[in-house]
């Protein structure tokens, strides 16, 4: 049966949909008043999330009427079915909602009156994202389109307390980091429907920001070691393998932070690979703990296992078309694996390249690069790689930033067959890669100055 996109949007999406955008401007713009006097990073509040909620409608109707359907019609479709059970058992609607409970006898609960789950209820991951939206997808009156508002209202929240969280680590630079925050075009586009990227992203942000507050600001601990908690459970239950490059992130960051603390160098040499190690054998202990939920990242055998069926798929390169890319054959010992990580880190971060975009959203993302690719360059050509790197190792986020960027990249860059997937699971360290750009740049504009500064100075000594 050919998909219909009518069968998803009608009528009353349209009459509904600027009524929501209206509620949500009026209450963005009052909070953003009450609040930009005391903060002015606040001044973008209002700004971001329209340009979020933008961002996902406009996903959303080139899902249903270029792509003609998709992975998040059925994320909304599923969580209609499980609106509808709410109102006829209620028992059922909580033990599958609030408890993943994907049981035999719990599919047959449903019926022709609450409409059956799609093929993605036997997919725990996938399913997930049904769960999470039923709520969103119950206050959008079980509508789409201001599901889609509702959605993207609550994501954005993810988005910013990460922009809150730079405000305050670089108040001289907060300004230029909004890009990082608001207005990524990928994170816009990919970042923002009723898809797993949007929870994941937005899990990520708010787990970022979560462990700022509890470990370097020390703040209101109680309720952001819950939130913590929380949006850990929401990446691991929906892409187990971004928090396997969180995990060990974080500590790095920890340890650097709390490393750069210790003025003596001697005492300081000798903590940090002690307070890495602790971190690295904490990090083996939490994935230990958390096994079973990490499903087929649990151990390294079912990892490499997951990346060789993802490499014989890419053998099978002509099914992408155009849209297909190789970096290269590999198999899956130490010493291969390390021989891509040049390869897979740069088609993780800049690819695809310009000449490889063969359509408008590939062209949008190469573009992107491209600008990204640019600056870098330029930095490394007018400060040195030397310089850039001896920022980044002085700054304790910027440190993180770095770790997760590289080993997202490298995973995806490894595993993925094609630029469409590839631009979608990158979106997660996009956010922290544009910080890194800006921060860098940002510090290579001060040395500039300086460095003018001190040249005119000596000029004038010597006229004087």
């Amino acid at each position: 049966m050919p998909f219909n996109p009518w069968d998803y949007i009608g009528i009353w999406d349209f009459l509904l949909l600027p009524v929501y955008l209206v509620v949500v401007y009026i209450i963005a713009k009052g909070i953003q008043n009450r609040k930009e006097l005391q903060h002015p990073e606040y001044k973008y509040f209002t700004t971001g999330l329209m340009v979020k909620i933008i961002g996902g409608l406009a996903f959303s109707f080139v899902y249903l009427f270029y792509y003609q359907g998709g992975d998040t019609t059925e994320y909304f479709y599923n969580a209609r079915v499980l609106n509808n059970m709410l109102f006829h058992k209620p028992d059922v609607y909580f033990s599958v909602t609030l408890l993943g409970n994907n049981s035999t006898e719990n599919f047959f609960e449903f019926s022709h009156s609450t409409g059956f789950p799609g093929y993605i209820f036997s997919d725990n991951n996938a399913f997930a994202v049904s769960r999470l939206s039923s709520p969103l997808v119950m206050l959008g009156l079980n509508f789409f389109l201001p599901s889609v508002v509702i959605v993207n209202v609550i994501s954005y929240l993810g988005f910013w307390k990460f922009y809150k969280m730079l405000a305050q680590i670089y108040k001289q630079n907060f300004d230029i980091l909004k890009f990082a925050a608001f207005f990524i075009p990928s994170v816009v586009f990919w970042g923002s429907g009723i898809m797993k990227d949007t929870y994941t992203i937005t899990a990520v942000l708010w787990f970022t920001y979560t462990v700022y507050m509890v470990f370097v600001k020390k703040q209101r601990q109680r309720t952001n070691i819950c939130l913590l908690l929380l949006n850990a459970w929401i990446i691991i239950m929906l892409k187990p393998y971004i928090f396997l490059a969180l995990l060990p992130s974080t500590f790095f960051w920890l340890s650097h932070k709390w490393t750069t603390g210790i003025k003596n160098k001697l005492m300081r040499s000798l903590v940090a690979p002690g307070l890495l190690a602790v971190g690295f054998l904490v990090s083996l202990g939490i994935l230990s703990i958390i096994g079973n939920s990490l499903g087929r990242y649990s151990d390294a055998d079912s990892i490499m296992k997951k990346a060789k069926a993802t490499q014989q798929d890419l053998i099978r390169g002509e099914q992408y078309g155009e849209n297909y890319f190789d970096i290269g054959e590999y198999d899956f010992t130490p010493a291969s694996l390390v021989s891509k990580v040049p390869a897979a880190i740069t088609a993780g971060i800049f690819r695809p390249f310009l000449w490889e975009a063969k359509n408008i959203v590939m062209l949008i993302s190469g573009l992107e690069n491209f600008i990204i690719l640019l600056v870098f360059g330029i930095m490394i050509f007018r400060v040195g790689l030397i310089y850039l790197v001896g920022i980044v190792r002085s700054d304790p986020f910027l440190m993180f930033s770095f770790f997760f960027v590289i080993i997202i990249a490298f995973s995806v860059g490894l595993t993925t067959a094609n630029f469409g997937a590839l631009v979608r699971y990158r979106i997660p360290l996009m956010p922290f890669l544009v910080v890194l750009v800006l921060e860098l740049w940002h510090q290579k504009k001060m040395k500039s100055e300086k460095e003018l500064q001190l040249t005119s100075s000596k000029h004038l000594d010597q006229i004087s």
